[in-house]
């Protein structure tokens, strides 16, 4: 359960040495200064080999400490941006994969505790300047019935911030306006879409003149206020951070310690360096926009400096994700490596995707040219500042966060295990000098030693089983605790999802609790099918039946003789299972035909018809690749008199079954559900058995017939 919204903090002053019950007077600021898209390369106190140089980057490193092994929660903007200001990782959340865009409800729930209320708390003065990116809830629901004098909802005011200028999102959504609280003085009353970038590589500009209207917009349309302009905002959000420390240490809050948060646009596309850093270092526009990046970093140290209050306070510098695909481009160009010679970059599970420059400085605590070697995320930094501060927080907040304090007051420091998370969905875990890939299915899971090979150039699973078998065990226990430090087990936000494919969702129940996806057991019906196939080997030109057995498939030979039927393993939930045995069970038949019968159990509580909907997605690509030209017909699952709780779940699923369908040739829809229907809109009474679940002889006959049309219809063999 979280907290009621004025009840963040349960703050009891601990005994927590140093840090226990200190006063306010000797509690650091702290200011956070997050870039975008920068790799752990574009920094050279990382990279000596850099096209150009950050000085006041490489001042934070050489004056503080490097972590060396640092991450960002995820590998793109908005899970990444919620995993430093929670402490948890986002992808507990709604969020599985992706982004989100800059209108809608905060991803960041009212009742969870973040850095800015957790400060908020115990007296800081709180604000952030920058780009959010987690959603806001604007007045209006479209352009045309905006009232951009009512306030915006669902933004960084709400989460903890007293003070808040910067943008919604990206520039490449929704809209852009500079926003002061929570109106935009200069509201997004025009609109405009991308435009050419004539100086770096495969980019766009937002820049005037913009439009009246809509009409003749080509690409995503974008709202707009008449006075933004990309090429001003990265000055822009530092001149606003320092008029904001300038005009609190004026007031009778100047004692105060603060937070500031300053998240900025860049080196995120558009690269459009300012006139004035144009021709510097040797990487195009991109190392004069990090250049520029450099400078405006330059001058919040020098205001600490300035004003006395460099020492202490703790500035935390670091990355959303690692660089913008362009990276490639830029070695051949330029011989500059943004990801500092690790293997991928932004969205990949790879190294380079989420290890990113983690360096902080606090003169009063941090050795000066300190390292930490030791593998930690952004997600940590929260349970920092909790044992900075020397307060208790209560068992649903900071779930996925491990203080690194130690590390910074030069103490031996514990190690955890850290779960990276790809923008497409998939999990990698990291313990110690392993790291495993998970992919998509058993098989295609890859284990890196990376003290011996930091980019990821050879996975050597087949040679460490046991490591394979124990990380993802671990991996399964943080995902089912709903955290992975120590505390009580929590709920995730959701029941289970795709990528989860080593794990078996729960009892209807239980819908927020995993169990493995038992390797003896899947080694077992393997084995089972492999004895079958031996006993009566597949007939070429078979059609393929996979799924629930509630359909009774044994019995459908008079009917369908040449099929080949595979339920073992299933459970009544071909989605559960299909992906995973996919390659040693399904595709080796070379099918006429696949048919996919959807059970109830498919929809049962805790599933999300969106999320079996991407794994039939998911299946059809593999099929393609592997079976190119097979039909498959998804049967859907029907409308039982025992479960009416499942019908709002199976009318979704079919709704968007037959929406792909409809944009799929190799896929055909079967509505096997309709059809079973009386005049009321129920399912008949009299075509089901005893147990009010599985068909009888004569409702069998009818979705006999809609299977046997849709196989006619595919040209399929059914031998009738």
């Amino acid at each position: 359960m979280k907290f009621p919204v004025p009840l963040f903090v349960l703050v009891f002053f601990a005994a927590c040495g140093l840090c226990s019950a200190a006063p306010a007077t000797n509690r650091p600021n702290v200011i956070v200064i997050y870039t975008d898209d920068q790799g752990y390369g574009d920094c050279s106190a990382l990279n000596p080999q850099s096209k150009f140089q950050t000085p006041n980057i490489d001042r934070i490193a050489r004056e503080g400490m490097v972590f060396t092994d640092g991450h960002s929660p995820d590998t793109v903007c908005t899970p990444s941006r919620y995993g430093l200001l929670t402490g948890r990782y986002a992808w507990r959340t709604e969020l599985k994969k992706g982004v989100y865009g800059a209108e809608g409800p905060c991803l960041i729930d009212g009742g969870r505790l973040t850095i800015a209320n957790l400060l908020k708390a115990v007296g800081y003065d709180t604000a952030m300047v920058g780009k959010w990116h987690l959603r806001m809830d604007f007045p209006g629901t479209n352009p045309s019935d905006r009232d951009w004098l009512q306030p915006t909802r669902e933004m960084p005011l709400d989460r903890g911030f007293d003070h808040f200028y910067g943008i919604p999102a990206s520039m490449n959504y929704g809209v852009l306006a500079w926003f002061k609280g929570r109106l935009a003085p200069v509201p997004p009353t025009l609109f405009t879409s991308k435009k050419a970038n004539q100086i770096a590589i495969d980019d766009y500009r937002i820049t005037p003149p913009y439009q009246n209207s809509p009409e003749g917009l080509k690409g995503q349309i974008l709202e707009v206020a008449p006075d933004f302009d990309d090429v001003v905002a990265i000055k822009r959000f530092t001149d606003q951070s320092i008029a904001w420390l300038d005009e609190r240490l004026q007031t009778e809050n100047g004692n105060k310690p603060f937070l500031l948060y300053l998240p900025l646009t860049s080196p995120h596309k558009p690269v459009i360096p300012d006139s004035p850093f144009r021709g510097q270092g040797k990487a195009g526009a991109y190392g004069e926009f990090m250049i520029e990046t450099d400078h405006h970093v330059g001058r919040i140290l020098d205001w600490l400096d300035d004003n006395g209050l460099a020492e202490n306070t703790l500035v935390f510098f670091s990355s959303d994700n690692g660089p913008e695909t362009t990276w490639k481009k830029r070695i051949k160009r330029h011989g500059h490596y943004s990801s500092g010679g690790f293997r991928g970059g932004k969205r990949d599970i790879y190294e380079g995707g989420h290890r990113v420059p983690f360096l902080v400085r606090w003169p009063a605590v941090v050795a000066p040219g300190s390292h930490c070697a030791l593998p930690v995320c952004q997600t940590d930094f929260f349970a920092t500042l909790v044992e900075i501060l020397g307060v208790r927080i209560a068992a649903d907040a900071g779930e996925d966060s491990h203080s690194f304090l130690p590390a910074l007051q030069g103490k031996p420091q514990a190690e955890s295990a850290l779960v990276h998370h790809a923008s497409n969905g998939e999990f990698a875990i990291r313990k110690g000098k392993w790291k495993l890939v998970m992919g998509k299915s058993f098989e295609s899971r890859e284990l890196y030693d990376l003290s011996v090979d930091p980019t990821e150039s050879k996975t050597v699973a087949a040679e460490h089983p046991n490591v394979v078998q124990q990380l993802t065990n671990s991996l399964l226990e943080i995902v089912r605790r709903g955290r992975s430090t120590n505390g009580p087990d929590v709920a995730n936000d959701t029941g289970w999802w795709p990528s989860l494919y080593f794990a078996k969702p729960g009892a209807e129940s239980d819908p927020g609790f995993f169990r493995a996806a038992d390797p003896l057991k899947f080694d077992a019906d393997i084995a089972a099918y492999k004895r079958a196939d031996q006993a009566s080997p597949p007939a070429p030109g078979q059609v393929l039946f996979v799924g629930s057995s509630s359909i009774r498939l044994w019995d459908t030979k008079a009917a369908f003789p040449n099929i080949r039927s595979l339920n073992r393993g299933f459970g009544g939930a071909i989605f559960d299972e299909l992906l995973l045995y996919a390659d040693q069970i399904v595709f080796p038949y070379k099918p006429s035909t696949i048919v996919l019968y959807c059970g109830e159990n498919d929809i049962h509580q805790g599933w999300n018809p969106a999320s079996t909907e991407d794994q039939l997605k998911i299946f059809l690509k593999r099929l393609k690749k592997a079976c190119p030209g097979t039909p498959v017909i998804f049967v859907s699952a029907k409308y039982s008199l025992s479960r009416a709780a499942l019908y709002q779940g199976i009318h979704e699923l079919n709704q968007r079954v037959a929406n792909l369908a409809a944009q799929t040739p190799e896929l055909t829809f079967v509505d096997a559900a309709t059809p079973l229907l009386g005049a009321d809109r129920q399912p008949r009474a009299e075509l089901f058995l005893g147990d009010r679940l599985h068909l009888n002889s004569e409702g069998y006959a009818i979705w006999q017939g809609l299977v046997s049309e849709a196989l006619e219809s595919v040209a399929a063999p059914v031998g009738r």
